[in-house]
């Protein structure tokens, strides 16, 4: 929602997709990010292509948009969020872009958005609002990392993160990520899956065996599992339960997935066919068999006593048909062996994605001490900054990867940039109707000298107040150009006419400084007035022009003042010889 580079950016705010809360008695098997990141991407491809879009970025919320699988009570919910600014000049208004953009995802083609279907979305929401952040800029520092790898992303951020606690007058570092949950990733060994026969979806399908027994336990604590571009979310007992089964007896992660075997397609069969005709799931705890050693980890493994019999899974303790877990081709994990299926790690997640359809990218902020100046303070964390980006570590990482300046300094920087513009701009057409009126191309030139005595008076009332130099402030002295020239436009008409009715220069200077004398007080005084309480903050959100009101009222007091003094001295200045041929026949008639 950043835009430093125009004042009052109209935005498309908010629009967001979500998926369904899924509160049933199923689980939601939710997808990992790279899908919806996919979906991301696709999106803000489509709008990018309207002819009013200035720029999209795409913030992927954690869960949602999951495939349902037949496990136990769950649900999450998720969104992709995305912003969208538009152009200043644009052939439609902010209202027909919002029915555009709404008509333009509501009739997406979901055969080309990746993994996400039609049926996973169930709101989208579109809202529009007036971005005004740029008034008064970014807070403090603000570096964007682009690129595509989440943790190469997260590991530079941190970088850049060391850099700014080391530096000095910064406070409150932000790396920019949004830390999710504990997850338990586990990577396929495609080489070893192989060896046995087992392909990714395989694996996969095995992992589903287990949470047909979970829901027998109850669910008060999640564990997310990843499998190959899927997060399984597994909800474990958290309080005692039936046989005093705690979740603290489970142990560690390891030894609980350990206990998972895995089996060809044609047991998967027969398994499934036990699982709807017996309503039960082949896994049991540990712990309530009489070989269970109390105080050991709880594993969840293969019922022992389930065995084979006419290729048909039974329950028969007495058998000495093949058991169920005489079948299994391996265990899904086997701890400190290279020819282990997975390997299994805890990680921490990330919450949210940021993506602006070509990268994903983090925000790492901070802010800048009270007191301080902060583009004195920007540039030298910029400078640090460029040092690492031409060092070693940062080459370590790849290509691909972007970092950029977004903070305070940047956007007063862009600010600053884009007004002088507009303050060129109005500065002429204020010379073009000057030049008209007096019929002449050098008064408007003495009039025009009295803005930069504004601007002077203008910063130093930011000076005496501790203001800042914002946005709302440059626009305070670009309102000074066309209200402090009135004075010097209404002084020097007045000595023009004086002049055309016979008065030498210097005497006409006197006169009209002194019958004008009042009403240049009067105007001033009254602009003055008006802004005096926009200038002290009175009123709800009045601290938001409140410098534009400052700078508007110390330039316009500092060049009342001097218009006074600096317009008729250069006036008399550039009448110079008349003045002196005036002086030598007024000495002519006295003698």
């Amino acid at each position: 929602m950043h835009d430093y580079k125009v004042p009052f950016k109209e935005i498309i705010d908010s629009f967001a997709i979500k998926n369904g809360d899924n509160r049933q008695c199923l689980s939601s098997i939710d997808r990992l990010f790279e899908d919806k990141a996919m979906f991301a991407d696709y999106v803000t491809t489509l709008l990018m292509d309207l002819d009013d879009v200035d720029t999209v970025s795409a913030t992927i919320s954690s869960g949602g948009f999951g495939d349902m699988r037949p496990m136990m009570m769950g649900g999450v919910s998720g969104s992709v969020s995305f912003t969208i600014n538009l152009k200043d000049s644009r052939k439609n208004s902010t209202g027909e872009n919002e029915d555009i953009i709404r008509a333009l995802v509501e009739n997406i083609d979901y055969t080309l958005a990746g993994n996400i279907t039609e049926a996973q979305v169930n709101e989208i929401t579109v809202s529009s609002q007036n971005s005004t952040q740029g008034l008064t800029g970014a807070t403090g520092v603000n570096i964007k990392v682009s690129g595509y790898d989440l943790l190469t992303l997260e590991s530079i951020a941190n970088d850049l993160t060391a850099i700014l606690n080391d530096s000095e007058y910064i406070t409150k570092v932000d790396n920019g990520v949004n830390q999710g949950s504990d997850n338990v990733k586990i990577t396929i060994d495609r080489t070893n899956a192989m060896s046995y026969g087992l392909t990714n979806q395989a694996v996969n399908d095995n992992i589903n065996l287990l949470y047909a027994n979970l829901a027998a336990l109850g669910a008060t604590q999640s564990l997310v599992i990843t499998l190959e571009g899927v997060d399984y979310t597994l909800d474990l007992p958290n309080e005692t339960v039936a046989g005093g089964i705690s979740f603290d007896i489970f142990g560690d992660y390891l030894n609980f997935l350990g206990g998972v075997q895995l089996f060809d397609a044609a047991t998967l069969e027969m398994i499934n066919t036990y699982t709807e005709t017996s309503g039960m799931g082949i896994y049991v705890l540990n712990a309530m068999l009489p070989t269970y050693v109390p105080g050991t980890p709880v594993q969840f493994i293969v019922n022992p006593y389930l065995v084979v019999t006419a290729g048909e899974i039974v329950m028969n303790p007495m058998s000495l048909d093949p058991t169920l877990t005489s079948l299994s081709l391996a265990p899904l994990y086997v701890a400190d062996d290279v020819n282990s299926i997975t390997n299994i790690q805890k990680v921490t997640g990330f919450s949210t994605i940021n993506t602006d359809g070509t990268n994903r990218y983090l925000n790492v902020t901070a802010q800048v001490e009270e007191g301080q100046n902060i583009t004195l303070v920007s540039q030298g964390v910029i400078d640090r900054v460029n040092d690492y980006l031409d060092g070693d570590t940062f080459a370590a990482y790849g290509q691909g990867y972007i970092v950029t300046f977004e903070g305070e300094n940047e956007s007063i920087l862009s600010a600053v940039s884009d007004l002088a513009l507009a303050a060129i701009v109005a500065i002429l057409l204020v010379y073009m109707v000057m030049a008209i009126q007096f019929q002449s191309l050098i008064y408007p030139l003495i009039i025009l000298g009295t803005i930069p005595l504004a601007f002077t008076g203008g910063m130093f009332a930011l000076l005496v107040t501790n203001s800042n130099l914002s946005l709302v402030s440059i626009m305070g002295l670009i309102i000074l150009i066309g209200v402090v020239v009135n004075n010097g436009i209404v002084l020097i008409d007045y000595i023009n006419k004086l002049r055309e009715s016979g008065k030498p220069v210097i005497e006409s200077i006197i006169e009209a400084g002194q019958t004008r004398l009042r009403p240049i007080f009067m105007t001033a005084l009254t602009t003055i007035l008006a802004l005096f309480t926009m200038a002290i903050g009175v009123g709800q959100g009045a601290e938001l022009l409140q410098p534009m009101a400052i700078t508007a009222i110390g330039g316009l007091i500092y060049a009342t003042l001097l218009t006074l003094v600096v317009v008729p001295t250069i006036y008399a200045a550039l009448n110079f010889r008349k003045v002196r041929e005036e002086a030598k026949q007024n000495d002519v008639n006295k003698g």
